[in-house]
C-alpha cells in the first residue's frame, strides 16, 4: 500500500489525515496513476539503456581504433599504468 499512497495523497481532501477522497476523486484513479507512472519510468529506462549503450560503443570505438583492439590492456597508452592497474 505504501507504494500507492503517494499517488492517492493528491485525491485526498483536507486534512489528509483523515484518508477521506475528495468528491469524485477514487481509489481507481490513483491506481491509474501509478499504473501510467510505472509504464513512463518503463518508456524512460528502455530509452536510457539505448543511450548507455552507445555511449559505452563509442567510448570504446575510437581508442580500439586508434590504438588496437587492445588497447586497455597495453601499459604505454596511460600515462600512469601502475595507477590503472592498482583500482
Amino acid at each position: 500500500m505504501y507504494r500507492l499512497s503517494g499517488y492517492w495523497h493528491t485525491l485526498l481532501k483536507e486534512p489528509k489525515k483523515e484518508h477521506l477522497f475528495k468528491d469524485g476523486a477514487t481509489f481507481d484513479q490513483a491506481f491509474r496513476l501509478y499504473c501510467f507512472d510505472r509504464e513512463l519510468r518503463l518508456l524512460l529506462l528502455n530509452q536510457i539503456e539505448k543511450i548507455e549503450v552507445s555511449i559505452r560503443a563509442a567510448l570504446s570505438y575510437e581508442p580500439s581504433l586508434n590504438w588496437g583492439t587492445f588497447w586497455l590492456s597495453d601499459k604505454n597508452n596511460f600515462v600512469s599504468f601502475s595507477k590503472y592497474t592498482s583500482t
